[in-house]
Order: C-alpha cells, then sequence, then structure tokens
C-alpha cells in the first residue's frame, strides 16, 4: 500500500519505488535506484550507487558518496556528497531552506524563477553550476551572501578549488 513506511537495505541491485507517500529509509550500495512520485520523507544514505529522482513531494535527506545522483525535487532537501555529481532541477517553488555541501563532485541545481527560500551551497573542490531562470543581475563571487530580485532566493555561498557559475537569465 501506498501508505507503508519503508525502511530498506539494498546492495548490489537495482531498486524502483514509485507511488509511496510514508516515510522512505534507504540504505544503499553499489546499485542503482529509481524514486518516483514520493510523498513521504526521504532519507537516503547510499555509496557508490547512482540515484534518479522524479517528482519527490516531502522534504528529503541525502547523503550519498562514490555516485551520481539525477532527476528533478519539489520539496525542500539537504544534501551532503563526496566524491559525487549532482543534477538536480526544483520543479516547485520552495519556501523552506535547501542545504548543500559538496566535496569532490560536481553540483547542478536548475531553480525556477519563482524560486523563494534560503540556499546554503558549500563546496570543495567541487564545480557549481546554477542557472536561475527569469532573474536579472550580476555573478556571484565566492564566499557572498545575496538576494535575488524581491522575495527571490537567498544563497550563501562557500566554494573552495572548484568553479563556480550562477547564471542570471
Amino acid at each position: 500500500p501506498s501508505n507503508l513506511a519503508l525502511d530498506l537495505a539494498q546492495s548490489f541491485g537495482t531498486m524502483e519505488i514509485t507511488g509511496c507517500y510514508s516515510a522512505i529509509t534507504l540504505d544503499a550500495s553499489y546499485s542503482d535506484v529509481y524514486l518516483s512520485d514520493i510523498g513521504g520523507e526521504l532519507n537516503l544514505d547510499t555509496s557508490f550507487t547512482d540515484i534518479t529522482l522524479d517528482a519527490i513531494h516531502a522534504p528529503s535527506q541525502l547523503v550519498f558518496e562514490y555516485g551520481s545522483l539525477k532527476g528533478s525535487v519539489g520539496a525542500p532537501f539537504s544534501l551532503t556528497s563526496n566524491f559525487s555529481d549532482t543534477d538536480l532541477t526544483v520543479t516547485e517553488k520552495l519556501d523552506g531552506n535547501v542545504s548543500v555541501n559538496s566535496e569532490y563532485g560536481d553540483v547542478t541545481l536548475r531553480l525556477p524563477s519563482d524560486q523563494n527560500g534560503h540556499f546554503a551551497i558549500t563546496s570543495s573542490f567541487s564545480s557549481l553550476y546554477c542557472p536561475l531562470w527569469g532573474q536579472d543581475g550580476d555573478s556571484l563571487d565566492s564566499e557572498i551572501q545575496r538576494t535575488v530580485g524581491e522575495g527571490g532566493p537567498e544563497f550563501t555561498l562557500v566554494q573552495a578549488f572548484g568553479d563556480m557559475t550562477i547564471a542570471f537569465e
């Protein structure tokens, strides 16, 4: 049933979860994980795993190393990534806080033009790319804080040893 809470461990395989509206706790390694239409709180702790997210509607805590994370989210999230690449599209206006801590991996965040909330991004030995649609402004440098437009998102950025691009289109 869609309201069944899941506490799962997965190694060396493929896992697909769709249409779950209760909490999911997943510890995965050496796996491919596909999560779609998730309405409950999501807690992932993975290593050597490739994760694909689609239509995540509840807050998420994502911890992964030596893998990749791609897809779309529609709720605030916390992401800790080591030796991994992230490519996420935020599909809905998030009013909550988003925390990204990346070390030795590239991070791409795509945000809608009416985005809100606070984005705290710390990256070391990583590259960050974040296009902001429908915003006017200039480029952002390391270790600055800026509120974009009236009612727009607020960014706190700390970057060491990597490239950073914030594009206002």
